[in-house]
């Protein structure tokens, strides 16, 4: 690879908007490795050629995002989408003739017929909304439009009660029924992409769960700034478990706990959107430590960093209690990781243990004191504890944090 050709992180980076940090550096090596062997070139040279090939690059990108979803994953946003959605439409969307429903990010078409499938249980017939999945992937795309999946898409009661209504066994698993199929498309793009941004058209509701967990900073608020737009003052955002940290201080909470929505209406305290300068999974700058793992046990695990971005996907894919054991390894030899800290409280978060989460987010700022996602974190424990006065305090410390992030 020439000198004044980019990396692929910084390819990524640059035209997917995606951290390579967090999609975890051994895993793009090793693909970087597999297609280069494919090709029969070496690693430098498949590198240099990514520049110059908008068709390797796309193929790198399909290889190293995560794909893996299922119908009705993390089911509480289609729970209260059943029971809210005709309440919506009649009361917060002015009777509207027809819903209009973005998924992004979505993978191989699992969200965006479960969406469909919420709508209908909802009493909504199908020409009263229209869903949109939108993804990076054209050969994930090709899965989504047909609609067909196998019985492991369908995990839990729930999701097999809706199987029974809304789909039909067919060979190579259950089929969407007819009757739902003109109400769901699916757009290739990419998101981070400013034309296309600029072309996409407001939405009722905006799914984007799981996604910004991957961006780097610039893309990362680009896109707050994109569903902003979208979602406008009456439109519904429904987000990862992650994520929801990092939209509550920008969006109004809407709703359940477990449904992770939130309102186009701005949060009280943020008259102005402003830039996220961390990441929930970015890690922030380290603490000085006197005493490291030894050289010995290093050898025998993969590396800090390698292991938290394993535990990211494992987050990514609803693996939480998985994600928690990535995390707390890397805790066990290094006790004064923010990053860990932060990613073992997320994912106690999720898990539903709200006192270790609590523990964990307060960690994190003790070793982080400007950390704007675990701060945001322990303000929402104390909202949801009853404490507005405190809950506004660590809201005030994080976007004082924040401004501090940006003028720097």
């Amino acid at each position: 690879m020439s000198p004044s050709s980019p990396s692929p992180e910084e390819l990524l980076s640059t035209r997917y908007g995606l951290d390579a940090g967090l999609l975890g550096h051994a895993a793009l090596e090793a693909e970087l490795v597999r297609q280069s062997n494919a090709a029969g070139i070496s690693r430098a040279e498949y590198a240099a050629r990514l520049a110059h090939s908008p068709q390797d690059l796309q193929a790198l990108v399909e290889a190293v995002v995560v794909h893996e979803t299922w119908m009705l994953r993390d089911g509480g946003p289609f729970t209260f989408i059943a029971q809210s959605a005709a309440q919506w439409r009649r009361e917060r969307f002015g009777d509207v003739p027809r819903l209009r429903v973005l998924c992004l990010a979505c993978a191989t078409g699992e969200e965006a017929w479960s969406v469909a499938m919420a709508l209908a249980e909802a009493g909504l017939p199908p020409e009263a909304f229209s869903v949109e999945g939108v993804d990076v992937s054209e050969s994930a795309l090709r899965i989504a439009r047909t609609g067909v999946y196998p019985a492991r898409a369908f995990r839990g009661p729930d999701a097999e009660r809706w199987r029974d209504r809304w789909c039909e066994e067919t060979t190579g698993g259950y089929a969407v029924r007819a009757s739902l199929r003109p109400s769901v498309s699916f757009t290739q793009a990419n998101l981070v992409d400013a034309q296309w941004q600029q072309e996409v058209q407001p939405a009722h509701l905006v799914f984007c769960r799981n996604v910004l967990i991957y961006f780097e900073t610039g893309a990362r608020s680009r896109m707050l700034a994109f569903l902003r737009r979208i979602a406008g003052a009456q439109g519904l955002l429904f987000t990862g478990h992650a994520e929801a940290v990092l939209c509550a201080a920008e969006f109004a909470t809407f709703g359940p706990t477990g449904a992770f929505a939130f309102s186009g209406e701005r949060a009280s305290l943020s008259p102005q959107p402003r830039a996220v300068t961390r990441s929930a999974f970015t890690a922030p700058p380290r603490v000085a430590v006197s005493q490291t793992p030894s050289p010995a046990r290093r050898e025998t695990r993969p590396a800090p960093e390698d292991e938290l971005a394993l535990a990211t996907r494992l987050a990514d894919q609803g693996r939480y209690a998985e994600a928690l054991a990535c995390v707390n390894r890397v805790l066990e030899t290094d006790r004064t990781n923010p990053r860990g800290w932060l990613l073992k409280g997320l994912s106690e978060q999720a898990l539903g243990d709200a006192a270790a989460a609590g523990n964990s987010f307060s960690r994190t700022v003790y070793l982080d004191p400007s950390n704007e996602v675990a701060l945001l974190a322990l303000a929402r424990l104390e909202t949801l504890a009853g404490h507005p006065e405190r809950a506004q305090r660590l809201r005030e410390r994080a976007a004082r944090g924040a401004a501090a992030g940006v003028q720097g």
